[in-house]
Parts: structure tokens; sequence; C-alpha cells
């Protein structure tokens, strides 16, 4: 049997999806400097103070902060000791946030997975953006995408994949987006081309304190040992990477 369908009816005319559009990334405008896997309170305070004085010396009024700001100890799935405090961490955090805002025009933050162990174990039922919206007095821009581009060429990512092959997850993403591609997460400070040759592929490193982060040293894995680092992003659009043996 066949239906023939009355274009006239209004039953025969699909609901439109009234779903978030996610496939439209932030944008930020450069220059900026980006730092990341921050993992409160394990933070390298030295560190992010002499990242900041070298991005204040290229006129950098923009900082991004890409995934990772938070440990989340506490929400973790892992054995943890008995100083998983969450008032330190956030208390540690509004500080923090503070004190960017006075050294910068524009903070932007996006999630990394540690950042959200709070929302895993909530169920879902607050979001990072509306979390840190309450923790800090500053206005800053906080998104739910674990990405942003920035400007036109460059997309700065946490991703969810991992590799002990240096540049391996930011060659695969420049790869699929066409982008220059820097990426947190890996920890690891290194900087290359993807396959192609056209488009940049780095590991920013961190802004925490190797020393200082237990379950790095408690079982020794074959993992890289973490690096520290940041990035710039000049006004060109060019890549400008820092390490604490380079500056």
């Amino acid at each position: 049997m066949i239906y023939i369908l009355n274009p006239n009816t209004q039953e025969d005319t699909l609901p439109v999806s009234t779903k978030e559009i996610w496939s439209k990334y932030p944008r930020i405008e450069p220059p900026a400097l980006i730092m990341g896997d921050i993992h409160i309170p394990y933070h390298h305070a030295q560190w992010m103070e002499k990242v900041v004085r070298i991005g204040k010396r290229y006129k950098i009024r923009k900082v991004i902060i890409p995934g990772d700001l938070f440990e989340m100890k506490y929400f973790s799935r892992f054995p943890k000791l008995n100083d998983s405090v969450v008032e330190e961490e956030i208390d540690i955090c509004r500080q923090i946030l503070n004190w960017l805002k006075s050294q910068f025009r524009e903070v932007h933050v996006f999630p990394g997975n540690h950042d959200e162990r709070l929302a895993r174990k909530l169920e879902g039922k607050i979001r990072f953006k509306k979390f840190l919206e309450w923790i800090t007095y500053e206005a800053i821009n906080v998104y739910e995408h674990h990405q942003v581009y920035v400007g036109n060429t460059w997309l700065i990512a946490h991703p969810g994949n991992y590799s002990q092959t240096n540049t391996e997850p930011a060659k695969t993403l420049a790869e699929k987006f066409h982008k220059n591609v820097a990426v947190g997460h890996t920890h690891k400070w290194s900087m290359g081309k993807d396959r192609s040759g056209k488009y940049w592929a780095i590991e920013i490193g961190m802004c925490a304190d190797y020393d200082r982060i237990e379950w790095l040293h408690r079982e020794l894995t074959k993992h890289p040992i973490p690096q520290l680092g940041a990035l710039i992003i000049d006004i060109n659009e060019k890549p400008i990477l820092l390490h604490n043996e380079l500056i």
C-alpha cells in the first residue's frame, strides 16, 4: 500500500530541532597568551608570573586557559590522599583568576577533563561555566567547548586523546580541521608540523608544578616527564612557544 501525504496538512511538517548548535566554536582575536593545565592547587606560581611578564612585554591583553584549571582531585575516581580539599582549590582559583584579570583586559577559560570531574560527580546538574561564574568576582569569559579558535588560522584545544608520540594529537586535529593546532592535556612541550607540512602542531606544556603532583610520582608510568610551557599567538598569528629553560 502506498500512502500519499497531503502537503497542506500541518502534521506533515517535521519539527525543527531546538538544540544548541555546538559546531560553532568560540573565536578569540589575537594576540593572546595561552597558559594551560594549571591543575590548582598544584599550580607553578613562579612560572606563571614569569609567563605573564613575558606576555605583557609583548603587549598581550588577552589570556586563554585551555582546560584543567582545576585538579578536582576530591572528585577523581582514582585513589587519593587525605589532603583533597575542594575549598582550597576554589579559594586559590578565585585568587588566580582575579590576579589574571588585574593583568589582562580579557581572561578566557574553557574546561578540560579535570575541570569536569565535579559535573560528572553531580551527574551534570551543574555546568563548568556556571560553577566558575559562581566562584569568581571578576568578569571572565567561560566556554563549555573544549576548544576555541584564535584568529583565522588557529585551533586551541584540550582534546580527549593522548599519545606518547610528540605532537600526535595536534597533528591529527590539524589534518581534521585544516588549522594550526595547539593542545593542552598531554603536559608535553613539543612543536612540529602536520604530515602535510602546512600546519603547526604544538603541545603547549603545563603551568603545574611537576614536583608537587603526587599521582605522577606515587606510581611510575612510561609517560614522558611533563614540561612547563606556554604559548603566545602574536598579532600576525605566528606562534611563540615558551619553555622555562629558554626564557
